[in-house]
């Protein structure tokens, strides 16, 4: 496209790790999804939110890279539409909900079933580590959850009910 293509680029607004990855999803003006930021009155009182925040694409792959082998985690990342991430705070303790919108059904899928057999040891929830890890599906969304220490899969459970 030449000069009018970069001035184009300069002018089209927010870059999505997404669309760097697949630059054919900016051409095509494929932007991100739009997703709310997890709820958290499920863990109780005293927490507050410590940060929130979206990782895109290449952040997903750099996690999934910490479980599964490159490639393998290239494919799950695939299919990313939008994420929001809450990290929450009470005392010394912490816990994360990150809610990953994918671009469809199939994808969503695919993504739930890796997610859950890197974190949660291929079941909806894990309480076999000191903080337990939950993943849930409904629809395009895949929530990964990791509870304060100490917690039960059953208080997963009620975050995620609350959270989708």
């Amino acid at each position: 496209g030449g000069w009018a293509e970069v001035d184009r680029a300069w002018t089209r607004g927010a870059l999505t790790t997404e669309q760097v990855l697949h630059p054919e999803k900016w051409v095509s003006g494929e932007a991100a999804i739009e997703v709310e930021a997890p709820t958290f009155a499920a863990l109780g009182e005293g927490y507050v939110r410590a940060s929130v925040d979206t990782h895109g694409e290449l952040g997903l792959r750099l996690v999934l890279e910490a479980a599964m082998p490159h490639a393998r985690a290239t494919e799950v990342a695939s299919g990313w539409g939008g994420d929001r991430s809450v990290v929450v705070r009470r005392a010394a303790t912490a816990a994360l909900a990150w809610r990953v919108r994918r671009d469809d059904d199939a994808s969503a899928e695919r993504a739930f079933h890796a997610i859950s057999a890197a974190f949660a040891r291929g079941r909806a929830c894990s309480d076999e580590r000191a903080a337990p890890t939950g993943v849930t599906r409904k629809g395009r969304d895949v929530l990964l959850l990791v509870g304060p220490p100490g917690s039960s899969c059953a208080l997963l459970a009620a975050w995620s009910r609350e959270v989708l």
